[in-house]
Formats: structure tokens, C-alpha cells, sequence
């Protein structure tokens, strides 16, 4: 007979399959969305369906997260099947005073992925985001970063209510966020990604991740280094240095 856990109720521990154990945490702007796209092609990975459930980030959005509830947050990795690695990407918790120690007692044993960008950058483009979700009315983005004012919701499911978000400035102190998690699960437990290096040199980044979640490089990358020994004496046969082969 099939164990039925009410989650509501249930300590983290009796949360059976299929629970994350790797976060991409922030920060917002950062890159993000193009980490979580990558490992979610990887076929030994799984990323949820949504990106952004927040669910852990409750002291910063509160009722305007994406997801809510445990059940419905579970319900974000009810498709995994044989996956080593299980993940989702909410850019919230870095922010969040509360996530790193959430994210702990949730799963002790997660991996996080930090990423992190120039602060002022990241204000720029966050102020750009704001206006377009409205969420920000204040167009000139000085008089934004320094405004007091409630922002309201222009539009959407929250329209006319508050907006719940963590302001520019505080959103930005990567300094005191980074460390949350250094305490909360150690530095071999924290991978921290600077957005030029990932814009830099993508696929040397994304390798760097796939060892630090010990997963297997992609296949393409498995098959060079399989092909390289007959790629250098197909070079040899030809005299033609034809070795970028196994180093696209």
C-alpha cells in the first residue's frame, strides 16, 4: 500500500523521491535563467518545470511567491524519474534572510549555486525588469533606487495590492547573502559563479558546475575526448592540424 505523506504536517525528513537537493539561489540578473536552461537539457538532471517557485523565500514576498504551499512545490518535481540530480532556480533566496536556513533544515545535504554580477549592474537591470512587470512606476532610475514610496501593482494577480520585494540597494548586498550560505552549508557546499566569467567563457563555467554536482559532462563533450587520440592522427595522415575538432 502506497505511503501517504501529508505534507502540511510532515518534517522535511519524511519527504520521500524526488526532493531537490540542488538550488541555483541568485542573484537576480545574473545569469540565471541561462544555468537553469543548460542543466535542464542535461539528461542526468532535472530542473522544475517552473523556474522561479520561491517557495522558500516566504520572509521576503510572503503571499506573492509563485508557490506557496509544500504540496504544490513537490508537485514541481513529480516528473523526475531516474535523474541523479533534482534542482529548481528561485533568484529570491539569495536575498532572503530566511531561504539558506530553510533550504537546510529542508535538505542538509543540497548543493548551491551562487551567481553573482556587478551590484549596480544587476540594480540597472532590475529596475528595467521592475518597470516592464509592473512593479515599479518610478521611470528615472535614481529617483527609483532612492524612493521610499509603496510601490503598487499595476497589473496581474496582485493588481492594486502592495509590492512585496526587497528594495534595489538590499537586493544588491551580496557580501552579507554570499556568506548566509557559507555558514549554513560550508563553502564545499557553495559554487559561486561571476557573470563575466559565465559571458566569457560559457562552456568552461557550465563544466565547472556539472563536476561540482558530480554529474557526467554532456555527451558531445564525452565523444571529443573519446575522438581525440583519432582526431590527432587523422592530422597526421593529412597534414593538417585538425584537432579544433575536439575542441568546439
Amino acid at each position: 500500500m502506497a505511503l501517504f505523506i501529508n505534507y502540511e504536517i510532515a518534517p522535511y525528513e519524511l519527504i520521500p523521491m524526488h526532493k531537490p537537493d540542488v538550488f541555483i539561489v541568485g542573484a537576480p540578473k545574473s545569469g540565471t535563467t541561462s544555468l537553469y536552461t543548460y542543466l535542464k537539457q542535461h539528461p542526468d538532471i532535472f530542473m522544475s518545470e517552473i523556474k522561479e517557485p520561491q517557495y522558500f523565500a516566504a520572509d521576503t514576498l510572503q503571499h506573492q511567491r509563485r508557490i506557496r504551499t509544500l504540496p504544490e512545490y513537490m508537485d514541481c518535481f513529480a516528473a523526475a524519474e531516474r535523474e541523479q540530480r533534482i534542482g529548481e532556480a528561485s533568484t529570491a533566496y539569495l536575498g532572503s534572510a530566511s531561504a539558506a536556513r530553510e533550504l537546510k533544515k529542508f535538505n542538509p545535504n543540497a548543493q548551491i549555486i551562487v551567481m553573482l554580477r556587478n551590484p549596480i549592474d544587476v540594480m540597472y537591470s532590475l529596475h528595467s525588469e521592475r518597470l516592464f512587470s509592473n512593479m515599479e512606476h518610478i521611470q528615472n532610475f535614481e529617483h527609483a533606487i532612492n524612493s521610499t514610496e509603496t510601490r503598487t501593482w499595476r497589473a496581474g494577480p496582485f493588481r492594486k495590492q502592495p509590492v512585496i520585494r526587497v528594495g534595489y540597494r538590499e537586493a544588491t548586498h551580496f557580501s552579507e547573502q554570499v556568506q548566509r550560505y557559507f555558514e549554513g552549508f560550508g563553502r564545499e557546499r557553495v559554487h559561486v559563479i561571476i557573470y563575466e566569467d559565465l559571458t566569457m567563457n560559457c562552456e568552461a563555467v557550465y563544466e565547472r558546475v556539472l563536476s561540482f554536482l558530480n554529474v557526467r559532462p554532456q555527451l558531445r563533450k564525452r565523444l571529443e575526448k573519446e575522438y581525440e587520440p583519432e582526431v590527432v592522427r587523422l592530422s597526421e595522415v593529412l597534414k593538417r592540424d585538425l584537432t579544433a575538432w575536439c575542441s568546439a
